[in-house]
């Protein structure tokens, strides 16, 4: 059997100066990006932002490469058996950097009215199905940065992110947010701004960003 080294040896971090560009270009692809159907699902709208930022000329061109949640399987190498373990929603790829060098998406709806009812915050499912992907590794697990993006339906951007930075800032301790790292402003220079946590996991400083944007 072949000698078994830590896969954080031969992977490299995702270059940091890359990560205003993708966030400013998601804005971008976002300022048009409107709902089909009062209750439609984050894949049909992240594979329509997809389309939009795959027309920038950088995804054309490289070194980087965006890939869709239809392509983007996540894929734990550390154990015996290769284990599938889900998708990514956008996947940006750094292909010189190494096999898992790469900057992940997590898209969630936020704010979206079922049955003429109150708009329901879905802000547990931002933490628990998006959020702690990162926080438990199983998305971004060598890497020190990530995105989540809320598209939010029935509520103004201002409204939402009070809302959900609230029920964030509640859940540190689950989140391995550090003493400094609530939500807030981020200092990436993006129009306009965005926020992230910073969190601190067992080897390794991390930061996600949060996108929001009204669909």
């Amino acid at each position: 059997m072949p000698e078994r080294h830590p896969a954080s040896e031969f992977v490299n971090l995702f270059p940091s100066e890359e990560i205003p560009r993708i966030v400013h270009n998601i804005l971008k692809g976002c300022d048009t990006l409107k709902q089909q159907t009062p209750r439609e699902m984050e894949n049909g709208l992240s594979l329509r932002l997809y389309k939009k930022l795959v027309c920038f000329p950088e995804y054309r061109t490289g070194p980087l490469t965006i890939v869709p949640l239809w392509e983007s399987p996540l894929v734990n190498f550390d154990e015996e058996e290769v284990e599938i373990t889900g998708r990514a929603d956008i996947l940006f790829l750094f292909p010189t950097g190494g096999l898992e060098t790469s900057f992940r998406v997590e898209a969630k709806r936020l704010f979206v009215t079922f049955s003429k009812g109150k708009p329901n915050p879905l802000t547990a499912k931002y933490i628990d199905d998006g959020m702690m992907r990162f926080v438990t590794g199983q998305y971004a697990s060598k890497m020190n940065a990530g995105a989540m993006l809320g598209y939010v339906f029935d509520k103004s951007l201002s409204e939402a992110k009070v809302a959900l930075s609230t029920a964030v800032n509640k859940e540190k301790t689950k989140l391995k947010i550090t003493h400094d790292g609530e939500w807030q402003e981020s200092d990436i220079a993006v129009n306009p701004p965005v926020d992230e946590t910073r969190h601190s996991f067992s080897q390794r400083d991390f930061t996600i960003y949060h996108i929001l944007t009204d669909v």
